[in-house]
Formats: structure tokens, C-alpha cells, sequence
């Protein structure tokens, strides 16, 4: 039989004595920030060309979206208006 126990978020003496205290808590944030250090320097970072043209692409078809949808909005204006007046 499947037995299920409900500890609320304050209820500490379910967790392992070191994680009471935080040693382990603090070794893993240690771990986890040098590890993640670490990682970040193997990444590839694009140069400020590749950003300003990603950037750019971004930007003009943002705009492109923004007409379409004012088109249409414009659009469905006149023909509600045109049916409601």
C-alpha cells in the first residue's frame, strides 16, 4: 500500500541534518556556481555583427507583423462599420 506523507514548507525534520544546517546546501551552491562558471567559458559568444543583425532581423520583422495586423484591424474596422451603420 502506497503511503503518502504531507510535510508542510516549514517542516524541516523530514530533511537530512546536514541540509538543516546548510553545509550541503552551501557546498552544492559552491558546486553549481563554479560548474556553471566552467561552462560558461566553453560558450561560443556571437560577435557584435552577428548581434546587431540578429537585432536588426528582430526589429524589421517585428514592424512587418505590426502593419499585417493593422492592416487587418483597419480592415475588419471599416467592414464592421460599414455593416453596423
Amino acid at each position: 500500500m502506497l503511503q503518502v506523507r504531507v510535510l508542510s514548507p516549514l517542516d524541516l525534520s523530514a530533511a537530512r541534518p546536514a541540509e538543516r544546517h546548510g553545509v550541503e546546501s552551501v557546498d552544492n551552491l559552491k558546486t553549481f556556481v563554479i560548474e556553471s562558471y566552467q561552462e560558461l567559458r566553453k560558450v561560443t559568444w556571437p560577435g557584435r555583427k552577428e548581434v546587431t543583425a540578429s537585432s536588426l532581423v528582430v526589429v524589421v520583422v517585428a514592424l512587418i507583423f505590426m502593419l499585417v495586423i493593422l492592416a487587418e484591424d483597419k480592415i475588419i474596422d471599416f467592414g464592421l462599420s460599414a455593416i453596423f451603420k
